[in-house]
């Protein structure tokens, strides 16, 4: 998500329109939140058995922008 917010410039949302900063912010702290989630639950886990329990991630439930299509003169990247 960090590649975005640097080079937001790049990215479009999936309908086309321009991504909003903030939005991308917000997103990428979400999938943050959830890392750390997902490695706190592991760790409690592996110290003790009893406490596997796992909160189930929806990654589809993320947006991010996605790359804008090149101009039609420009040539193909290689």
């Amino acid at each position: 998500m960090d590649r975005y917010l640097k080079h937001l410039e790049d990215f479009q949302n999936a309908d086309g329109t321009a991504p909003d900063r903030q939005l991308v912010a917000s997103e990428q702290q979400r999938v943050v939140d959830a890392v750390n989630s997902m490695q706190t639950q592991a760790s409690a886990c592996a110290r003790d058995a009893a406490k596997c329990t796992f909160t189930n991630f929806d990654s589809g439930a993320f947006t991010k922008p996605v790359l804008k299509p090149p101009a039609p003169d420009a040539p193909p990247d290689r």
